[in-house]
């Protein structure tokens, strides 16, 4: 086996293809829900789902963002999260999207 530079091979430096990891992400974290947190576990599910929100807003798509950040809530709502993360992950979807209605209930 011969190394790169000895096969006269070049590393080539490309342009971030953010749609297309979008997309990807969305599809690993979004279309299996259930299955990517268990797999995962919650704290690394919700940490690459924040992390897909903030590619998406970045995009400017607050609404797919918020869309995301719903799906992270109803899934770790199911799974029995803290009452406290639950809270965090609804004001983080509120800031997407400022209008709608509080979804997670504060248990003080």
């Amino acid at each position: 086996m011969e190394s790169v530079a000895d096969a006269n091979g070049k590393i080539a430096i490309i342009k971030a293809q953010e749609n297309k990891a979008d997309k990807e992400m969305s599809n690993a974290l979004l279309d299996n829900a259930d299955k990517s947190a268990e797999t995962l576990g919650h704290i690394d599910y919700r940490y690459y789902v924040d992390r897909l929100s903030e590619l998406e807003a970045a995009q400017g798509d607050n609404k797919e963002a918020a869309k995301s950040q719903g799906v992270l809530l109803e899934t770790l709502t199911k799974r029995g999260v803290l009452p406290r993360v639950l809270e965090e992950i609804d004001d983080r979807q509120n800031i997407y999207v400022p209008t709608r209605t509080k979804t997670a209930k504060s248990k003080s």
